[in-house]
């Protein structure tokens, strides 16, 4: 039987004299056995190294939404402009902090069965006399009413019967509760009606809760924007390669005003939500596409022609009468500074003034018995019968 022995040093040593007395041709033999063995071993390492450290794909970046804070960096202007608008208010917290005078007063709700009840930590709506429930938050800016939800974890959001209306202090039965009974605290919208609402209040709705945060909250830069993390963070490295932002400056009216009709509805809308087409007034995305004001400028009325996104719509008329005097007056823009949008008709009736009350008149749209909100029509027509009812 063979048995294996271990090397002894002398051994070691007359193996090495061996291998110094091989002759050239030994040396090239030996080299020629051993050399292929050698190819494969690091062949296969190469292999296997290869496929242990071969790359995953990288998963894309996807921009977040940071707040107005950031935006202000470079767009102090702006900002400044817009944080006390309408818009910037359209959602807020339940406190005194947040809605500052258009907070309800506390105590009983005169003429109903009510109260709206100061707590420790906001305000809540309730039958009198019983628990409120805790309100969280605040839609609409008060310019027509405020409504106030509670978020219900993940869910759902309950919606108190009645809603308030800051010029007049006065308590109104809530849009789509009138049908319910009259001591009814409120009703329930489901997590898909409530990202409906606050799609159009905030500047991004939640993942896992329907309470916003605070910094989100309103119509915001980022609302009309989209997310801002890699535009502000390719600014803040001066890298224009990697911003990701449209330049909303290039883009033609038809996508500026579905960009706003997201909220103010458009044409598609109307047609496919069966909504109805002759408020056009209400759906103001819709109105402007349905006017030969749109249709023949070449793709340049848009919403903003007449209004600033950064600053609320003023109240007076002189801002939109220049706007139609662009196009509308001898040589076009000879009342403004800013070019014309086309070459059109000069009104017969009236050159100068009043084109605003004859060709987009306001139309009566009360939330509530006496609510004296009017909304300027915005499919811009001549009226042809004097008797149709607005």
């Amino acid at each position: 039987m063979l048995s294996k022995t271990k090397p002894t040093k002398c051994t070691a040593k007359v193996n090495a004299m061996k291998l110094r007395s091989l002759p050239l041709s030994g040396y090239f033999a030996l080299l020629f056995c051993v050399l292929p063995g050698a190819i494969l071993l690091l062949t296969a390492c190469g292999k296997q190294g290869a496929e242990s450290i071969s790359p995953t794909p990288a998963k894309p970046i996807v921009s977040t939404f940071v707040g107005d804070a950031d935006c202000k960096e470079c767009h102090k202007k702006e900002i400044e402009a817009h944080q006390n608008t309408r818009h910037a208010h359209a959602l807020r917290l339940v406190n005194d902090e947040s809605m500052k005078g258009d907070m309800p007063a506390a105590g009983d709700l005169t003429g109903t069965p009510f109260q709206w009840e100061k707590l420790p930590n906001g305000y809540g709506f309730g039958l009198a006399n019983e628990a409120s429930r805790p309100m969280h938050l605040a839609f609409g800016s008060g310019k027509s009413g405020i409504a106030f939800l509670a978020a219900m974890g993940n869910e759902a959001m309950a919606e108190a019967h009645l809603s308030y209306y800051p010029p007049l202090r006065k308590w109104f039965v809530t849009p789509g509760q009138a049908s319910l009974p009259p001591n009814t605290p409120g009703n329930l919208i489901k997590r898909e009606g409530a990202l409906q609402c606050l799609g159009c209040h905030t500047s991004t709705v939640p993942e896992n809760t329907l309470l916003p945060e605070e910094k989100l909250l309103g119509v915001r830069c980022e609302s009309c924007h989209g997310a801002g993390s890699i535009h502000i963070d390719a600014m803040r490295r001066k890298d224009k390669a990697a911003d990701n932002y449209e330049k909303m400056g290039t883009w033609g009216a038809g996508k500026l005003n579905d960009a706003c009709g997201r909220c103010h509805r458009t044409a598609k809308d109307v047609e496919t939500k069966s909504l109805d087409g002759t408020l056009t007034d209400k759906f103001q995305g819709f109105g402007i596409s349905q006017s030969k004001c749109f249709q023949k400028s070449g793709d340049k009325l848009s919403c903003i022609v007449c209004h600033d996104p950064h600053t609320d719509t003023p109240q007076k008329s002189s801002p939109y009468i220049a706007a139609c005097l662009r196009c509308h007056s001898v040589g076009g823009s000879s009342s403004t500074a800013k070019p014309a949008l086309m070459q059109s008709k000069i009104c017969p009736v009236n050159a100068k003034d009043d084109c605003i009350k004859c060709h987009m008149p306001l139309r009566s749209r009360p939330l509530f018995e006496g609510s004296p909100r009017r909304i300027a029509d915005h499919f811009i027509h001549i009226e042809r019968n004097k008797d149709k009812p607005q």
